[in-house]
């Protein structure tokens, strides 16, 4: 065969994507993901600017879900928990940006609870059964557990226990102080992986957590 034919077979070739790639590590729009937000919604829990946190870390032009051409796409869930937990959202349910929107909204609207009870090892355990539900499918895709509190509460299991598991599995474990006790910073610390603990009174939790979902690309 001839170099120049050679040289013309080499050009017509293409090349695909394939879901074991992470090519757009930068691009917070084409995230190979799945994130598991577990949300304290007791009656002393600081909500503010939680929902709108969440719904800054999507573009609207996000693949949410399943079942695109392009298989760079995004499941989110949804845990909130006080004295027990709540799944709010599996990862078969937001399909799109506008029913993640949609849930946010839902959320957003939603009373907290009355008891002021705050069990973080019960929302943990939630994030780890959804995660757990749908092994063997989208293995290859990283892992990613957000937790926002403004309390470290009380807890039947070790919540820093349930993070070591969650890290030792390769999940990314996020956490975020809502308030502004110290010693919830410190706590929080040690549940969540390495420099992934952040606070509200920081200023730019938006920008850390996205820097968090983006480097996750490449772990």
């Amino acid at each position: 065969m001839s170099r120049l034919l050679v040289f013309f077979l080499l050009l017509s070739v293409s090349p695909t994507i394939s879901e074991s790639d992470r090519r757009c590590g930068t691009d917070s729009s084409r995230l190979w993901l799945d994130v598991v937000f577990v949300i304290d919604n007791s009656a002393g829990m600081n909500m503010y600017n939680v929902f709108d946190t969440i719904m800054a870390l999507f573009k609207s032009n996000i693949q949410i879900g399943t079942g695109y051409t392009d298989p760079r796409s995004t499941r989110v869930g949804f845990v909130t928990y006080n004295y027990n937990a709540t799944d709010v959202a599996d990862f078969y349910k937001l399909q799109s940006w506008d029913t993640l929107n949609s849930q946010v909204q839902v959320l957003k609207r939603t009373p907290q609870a009355r008891t002021v009870a705050s069990y973080l090892d019960t929302g943990l355990n939630a994030a780890v059964r959804m995660i757990n539900s749908t092994a063997g499918f989208r293995d290859n895709y990283k892992k990613m557990v957000i937790v926002f509190t403004s309390s470290y509460g009380h807890y039947r299991s070790s919540p820093k226990d349930i993070g070591t598991y969650l890290k030792s599995s390769g999940v990314s474990l996020v956490t975020v102080n809502t308030g502004s006790d110290k010693n919830v910073n410190a706590y929080l610390k040690q549940v969540a992986s390495d420099n992934l603990s952040f606070a509200m009174t920081d200023g730019n939790v938006t920008a850390e957590i996205m820097k968090a979902m983006t480097d996750s690309e490449f772990d």
